[in-house]
């Protein structure tokens, strides 16, 4: 933040495509509060996220109705960015105004704009921006900053440095961690359990572990961001991660009905080492391949370096897995025999350690597999998956279980890739943009793919990043906001024609993939009422 005559200093962005409007509020917003500087124009949204991005303002005052991206999808763009918008529109209608707030705006100003209005605006956007720096409890914080945590740590390269925004908003006093919490299995809970929607599970996830996070009074852990099947979350000076973590565990399971594992890094102190520990976190959520499903896993139980440092044989591990990768398993198989003589010859080696060598070498190619989307397939083919790993395997047995384990792997890596240069999904995408009004189950998907359920299931979300129900309901949604224009026809008839019966599921539907309801966004777009 900063300064201006000893004042702190507040930052906006104007967003408009009429020149007029940009430079009033440029000249008059500093006239009405000199706390307020004025530090950048656009003329639609497009450029105004740039400028989001570059120069992090504390407020966005946009129009609603600009060119290349309106001020709602501007909006919807902006979530996850700690920055608070005020949304400007000559449309004096009071659905405006609700659907506004309901995407997030802070406020929604009819134009003419007054001045008294806007002084009145920025006066309460301060107190409520000096509630939240204010705030002790990092929880408690309203703006979202999980776009900037993805654009931190997801980005390659990583930056060295976290944004200065970043900085202000975490302030490490002594130490902290980073927790990963993964849901097992979230393909197979969406396609045969009741949720149907990924982001119904996480908003639910997200519900359970701050209720905990509230009653443990752990008040500077706070939720960072959702990647993949993962939630990740910032634990600042808290002394019972572990504690915590089997307490969500055990919540989830009671309430939601299924299971997830926590991975947790190692301490930290400095914010800039937060890509390190996310690592970490990762790492160990990994680990629930050893232990099972819905445990808590921590990094410093499995560190390779502590085992590297006692005769752990690294390379040998590294061209066992680059064999699994390459398909060949003779050549994989020999180095996991040449892996298992060395470590079981080595002076003063134990059972303990040959077990735990043995365990290393299986989460590093049970992570392979998760990384390639095919450990789940893995695991269903070995007749005992687990079996191998437990306390008292016997030599035999882990020697017996790891063959198992590298054959199974290679098989299934090796029917990714001739699946992938087949692009055997073309069929069936093209069936769902032929057939998305009918009613498409995924029995009928998989004969067309002419693979097994779970072999499709697999591969569809490794190939388009969603599952197989997903992706039907993104064409029928974007079929409907199609079908919206015309205004003759009804939201039944619509529902009907995308494939829905019901005009009550189709619009709740709508509503989760939106966040608005079909009839306010014909309303807002074509200003008329609309009957369902």
């Amino acid at each position: 933040m900063s300064k201006h005559r000893g004042n702190p200093m507040y930052n906006v962005i104007i967003i408009d495509d009429e020149p007029k409007v940009r430079k009033g509020l440029g000249n008059l917003i500093p006239m009405l509060d000199a706390e307020w500087s004025v530090i950048g124009e656009a003329k639609n949204g497009l450029e105004g996220i740039e400028l989001v991005k570059s120069l992090s303002p504390d407020l966005v005052i946009t129009d609603i109705r600009m060119p290349k991206m309106n001020g709602l999808d501007l909006l919807n763009q902006l979530r996850g960015y700690p920055v608070l918008v005020v949304i400007l529109s000559g449309y004096g209608y009071f659905e405006y105004a609700q659907t506004a707030i309901k995407f997030g705006a802070f406020e929604y100003l009819l134009k003419p704009i007054k001045p008294m209005e806007i002084q009145d605006m920025l006066l309460r956007i301060k107190q409520s921006i000096r509630m939240q720096r204010g705030s002790k409890q990092l929880s408690e914080l309203k703006l979202d900053c999980s776009t900037l945590w993805k654009e931190w740590l997801l980005e390659e390269p990583i930056a060295a440095e976290p944004s200065q925004r970043l900085e202000e908003l975490y302030q490490v006093k002594a130490s902290f961690r980073i927790l990963i919490i993964e849901i097992d299995e979230i393909d197979e809970l969406i396609l045969k359990d009741r949720w149907g929607d990924r982001r119904l599970v996480f908003f639910a996830v997200r519900n359970i572990v701050e209720d905990i996070i509230r009653e443990e009074q752990a008040s500077e852990c706070s939720f960072m961001f959702q990647h993949g099947a993962q939630l990740s979350y910032f634990f600042m000076d808290y002394p019972n991660e572990q504690e915590i973590s089997l307490k969500i565990i055990a919540a989830i399971k009671s309430w939601l009905k299924f299971s997830v594992s926590i991975g947790i890094s190692e301490v930290h102190t400095r914010l800039r080492d937060t890509p390190l520990a996310w690592k970490q976190a990762q790492e160990a959520t990994q680990n629930k391949w050893i232990h099972g499903q819905g445990s808590v896993c921590l990094y410093s139980h499995f560190q390779v370096e502590e085992l590297i440092a006692i005769g752990y044989p690294l390379a040998l591990e590294q061209a066992l897995v680059g064999a699994v990768i390459s398909g060949q398993e003779e050549q994989a198989l020999e180095r996991l025999y040449t892996f298992l003589d060395e470590i079981s010859t080595a002076p003063a080696m134990t059972f303990r350690l040959f077990r735990r060598f043995s365990l290393q070498l299986a989460a590093a190619i049970l992570r392979l597999l998760y990384e390639h989307k095919v450990s789940d397939l893995v695991m269903r083919e070995l007749s005992q998956p687990a079996d191998f790993l437990e306390s008292g395997s016997t030599i035999p047995k882990l020697r017996v279980g790891l063959t198992g384990l590298i054959r199974s792997s290679v098989n299934s890596l090796r029917w990714l890739k001739e699946q992938k240069n087949h692009q055997t999904l073309e069929p069936v995408l093209e069936y769902v943009q032929r057939n998305y009004m009918k009613d498409i189950s995924l029995e009928e998907a998989v004969q067309i793919a002419q693979m097994s359920t779970s072999y499709f299931c697999a591969f569809f979300r490794q190939e388009v990043g969603v599952t197989f129900v997903e992706h039907l309901t993104r064409v029928r949604m974007e079929k409907s906001r199609q079908l919206m224009i015309h205004e003759d026809l009804k939201l039944y008839e619509i529902a009907k024609m995308v494939g829905y019966q019901d005009v009550k599921y189709f619009s709740r539907v709508f509503k989760r993939s939106h966040n608005i309801s079909p009839a306010e966004y014909r309303q807002f777009f074509f200003q008329k009422e609309v009957e369902a």
